[in-house]
């Protein structure tokens, strides 16, 4: 149980931005300083080595001052255990070259042979595998050889043949310390940069993301506001969130006034639409009376009723949700062509007087879609032609890869340049006398539902074209 709730606790604080940005920032750190600490340890191998070199060269230079006799061997042993060497050697240019070395070299130097060390030739980063070398103590059972000019006077070449336990255990320490220093210095570091980041970064961000949680869960009633004010990127972000939070926040205000106006438009129009089918009814009955009067009237009466009619029902198709009937199926568009055209009361027999409607493309192009919002756009372009005053309407159909493109076009008188930027936003009439101005809309917000779009094409005293693009395969 313990153990579970630890795992809880620490698996998200593990995966989050702070804590990604914490390994980073240490991972960084410890790269570099690695590195600095490789090329430290080379460096001090130079050092160390140079300086038993200037001591070497010292020693060699004083006995070289004394009356020409051999130091005593308690005087030799010392100046050769003080730099731990089995053997110095010294060129002096012009002059001599003197050696001090133990009575039994043999007995203190290994049969391999001496590793041999050039310190104050080539750089630093020469002198990286040398140390790494030494560092992991394959100086520990060998001979060294140190050849290189004293630092005092580069004239005088010295030699120092030494065992190398005293260089391996003196990097292995400074590594250990230096190790240690670099360690602290990375925390230190990384911490410091991580406050910093987590200040500037991770913590606005945080609640940023937090406010956006609790936006989403509850629009309408989000209110908080973040007070910093920043002129870098984050602050470019909050600003747009609260740009957006007043925005969507005016839209859902807007939507929930229009929904309730919606609800009341449509019991409003349901309610008219029964009274106005009784009038419809009516008015019938008064078409047929006896009164010259009356029979002149009715007709007048009757069409303006329909037309009262067409207006709510236009209204209730609006408000309507249609995206809870939609069925996908298989669709033959010449079949669904010929219902659209007796629904029109069009016929294809251009000769006759009326409507004509005609269908022009492959017999057998079918497409997945729901046929009653198919059949309701393409009867809604069609009832617009007819009453601009169309004459001919052509159905085109053209597959394209994954996508039907369908035509329709007319001979009417085309559409006002007024209207033709908000041709599809509702109320916006196209010249139809008695229209609502929702025909084009309906048609545009089912084609979105079918996964689709409408254009209009073409539009000029020729005729009128619109385009509709819709998915072969549609699944609701």
């Amino acid at each position: 149980m313990v153990a579970s709730t630890v795992k809880s606790l620490l698996i998200p604080q593990a995966r989050s931005l702070g804590a990604k940005l914490l390994a980073v920032t240490l991972v960084s750190v410890m790269t570099i300083e690695i590195l600095l600490l490789v090329q430290s340890i080379a460096l001090e191998q130079r050092r160390y080595l140079m300086r038993d070199v200037e001591k070497a060269h010292l020693i060699m230079l004083a006995l070289s001052e004394t009356p020409m006799e051999a130091p005593n061997l308690i005087l030799r042993d010392k100046l050769l255990s003080g730099l731990e060497a089995e053997s110095i050697a010294a060129d002096f240019p012009g002059f001599m070259t003197m050696m001090l070395q133990r009575r039994d070299l043999s007995a203190g130097l290994q049969d391999d042979e001496p590793r041999i060390m050039h310190p104050a030739d080539g750089t630093w980063f020469q002198d990286i595998p040398s140390a790494l070398q030494t560092l992991w103590g394959s100086g520990l059972r060998q001979e060294l050889a140190v050849i290189a000019p004293a630092p005092q006077d580069t004239q005088v070449q010295v030699v120092i043949r030494k065992s190398g336990k005293g260089l391996v255990a003196h990097l292995r320490q400074y590594a250990i310390n230096i190790l240690g220093l670099s360690l602290l210095i990375s925390l230190f570091t990384g911490l410091l940069v991580y406050t910093a980041l987590y200040t500037l970064i991770v913590r606005p961000i945080r609640q940023l993301a937090e406010q956006m949680q609790r936006f989403a869960q509850s629009p309408e009633r989000f209110s908080q506001v973040l007070s910093q004010a920043r002129g870098d990127e984050i602050g470019v972000v909050q600003e747009n969130f609260d740009l957006m939070r007043d925005t969507v926040q005016s839209a859902f205000r807007q939507k929930s006034r229009l929904a309730t106006l919606g609800t009341a438009v449509t019991k409003i129009n349901h309610d008219l639409k029964n009274v106005l089918s009784t009038a419809l009814l009516m008015g019938d009955s008064l078409a047929s009376s006896s009164d010259p009067m009356v029979a002149k009237i009715a007709p007048r009466l009757v069409a303006s009723i329909e037309k009262a009619t067409a207006v709510c029902t236009d209204t209730l198709d609006f408000t309507r949700d249609a995206a809870t009937s939609l069925q996908p199926e298989r669709i033959r568009l010449r079949e669904l062509s010929l219902e659209v055209g007796n629904a029109l009361g069009a016929s294809e027999d251009e000769a006759s007087d009326g409507l004509h409607w005609r269908f022009e493309g492959d017999e057998a192009a079918a497409l997945v879609s729901d046929r009653l919002s198919l059949f309701r756009i393409l009867t809604n372009l069609g009832h617009n032609a007819a009453q601009a005053g169309a004459q001919n309407i052509v159905l085109k159909v053209e597959e394209q890869g994954e996508t039907m493109a369908l035509q329709i076009c007319d001979d009417g008188p085309g559409l006002p340049k007024r209207v033709q930027d908000h041709l599809f936003e509702p109320f916006v009439s196209v010249g139809k006398a008695g229209g609502t101005g929702l025909g084009l809309a309906i048609v545009r917000d089912l084609c979105s539902l079918l996964g689709g779009d409408v254009r209009l094409e073409s539009t000029g005293e020729a005729g009128t074209c619109f385009r509709l693009y819709l998915p072969v395969e549609w699944g609701y």
